[in-house]
């Protein structure tokens, strides 16, 4: 099949560029203002009736041409009304179809209750069929003669159904039309979640990384301040802010590439490589050494221990342990000036368990660290998500974080 055929090909006969005259007539006509439409479809019937009065004015109750007219006329402007007040032209279509026997009016009006009304279709048509049938002596023709059958059928009962399947249509057009912007909604809120969630999740990864290299260069920073006369300790701490400048620069343009990155990037741009902590099924074990490493070079007192059997962990299990440690050894820092640290990995069946804790401060900080108050509330989301659980509060007059996640 050709695939430039579309849909409204089949639909319409014509090619989707271009569209079938009625159609675009229809469109234009949707397009009106009710009140106008309404003032077009009373004038229109109002020249049918009058037109038709003009030939039959001497078969009905009243047989003057103008008064036939005069009739036909007024009882036409009540489809002014047939949006509010559906009953009215049908009433007005019998009496008119009773003084001039022309049916025009009735036609308009039973197409008008069963597309405008809200009484029950079928009852509608049924009703406008008995009254019609009723008043047909009145103007000389029998019940069920010929005359009065057609007219009934071509005059109330085809009306009646075109009102009925448009009124129909129009509900469910209605329907469907609530439909797609509840639908529309629902998909701008999930847009809207979708970037807070997204917004969230780089505000945690910048505080995790980014956060805790500052934090490591303000530590360096003030140890050099402090150790001005000793070149040696200037130096290695002007290394280690050296690497770390480095390091967040590289952490920068990994998010940036992140952020620049089309929606579709997976397929035509590859997505760059996270910051590397160490890898290897054990690099849980380095990160920890380098991170105790790093503290006691600026003379905070900081230990760690392993428990258990060492096993291999995924790699988001890693990933999740690694930003524990770091997030607790910072805030173990900020808070507890000169209070020593202790980090322990616990290997147990079927889960392991990371806790950091400090004893009591015995100094106050001689540079405030940066902070944004994300650590642990992103720590806790983690946790969750990895379905263990995060708990943290004073102990032994300092502080514990303690962190239990699943493992194989």
């Amino acid at each position: 099949m050709n695939p430039a055929v579309t849909r409204e090909t089949f639909t319409t006969g014509t090619p989707a560029g271009r569209r079938a005259p009625w159609r675009r007539v229809v469109e234009r006509l949707r397009g009106l203002d009710p009140r106008v439409a309404d003032a077009l479809v009373t004038l229109s019937c109002a020249l049918l009736a009058m037109l038709d009065a003009a030939h039959k004015y001497r078969t009905g109750v009243v047989h003057g041409f103008v008064a036939s007219i005069v009739v036909a006329a007024l009882c036409s402007v009540t489809l002014l009304v047939r949006r509010r007040h559906s009953e009215l032209p049908v009433l007005a279509g019998l009496l008119a179809s009773i003084a001039t026997d022309e049916p025009t009016l009735l036609i308009f009006g039973t197409w008008a209750l069963t597309r405008c009304g809200r009484h029950p279709q079928a009852l509608a048509i049924a009703t406008v069929s008995a009254a019609y049938l009723v008043t047909r002596p009145m103007v000389g023709t029998a019940v069920m003669s010929a005359d009065a059958l057609y007219h009934l059928a071509t005059g109330i009962v085809l009306p009646g159904i075109t009102g009925a399947v448009l009124s129909r249509h129009a509900r469910l057009h209605a329907l469907a039309a609530r439909q797609v912007t509840h639908l529309q909604a629902s998909v701008d809120q999930a847009i809207r979640n979708a970037v807070l969630e997204e917004r969230g999740r780089i505000a945690y990864q910048m505080h995790d990384g980014l956060g805790h290299h500052i934090a490591v260069v303000a530590l360096h920073a003030d140890a050099i301040r402090l150790n001005a006369d000793q070149p040696g300790k200037v130096r290695d701490s002007a290394g280690i802010v050296h690497d770390t400048a480095r390091t967040v620069m590289a952490d920068l343009h990994h998010i940036l590439h992140l952020l620049r990155r089309p929606p579709d990037g997976d397929a035509g741009h590859p997505t760059a490589a996270a910051p590397d902590t160490g890898g290897g099924q054990e690099s849980v074990l380095p990160f920890l050494d380098t991170l105790v490493a790093n503290l006691a070079s600026v003379g905070v007192t900081a230990t760690h221990r392993v428990e258990g059997h060492r096993r291999p962990l995924p790699e988001e299990l890693r990933q999740a342990l690694l930003r524990i440690a770091r997030e607790g050894m910072v805030n173990a820092v900020k808070h507890a000036p000169g209070a020593p640290i202790e980090l322990v990995l616990a290997y147990r069946p079927g889960e392991v368990e990371l806790t950091v804790a400090n004893g009591s401060p015995t100094g106050a900080p001689s540079a405030p660290l940066p902070g944004s108050g994300l650590g642990l509330a992103g720590l806790t989301v983690l946790a969750d998500k990895l379905g263990g659980s995060l708990r943290h509060g004073p102990s032994h007059g300092g502080h514990r974080l303690t962190a239990t996640l699943p493992a194989p």
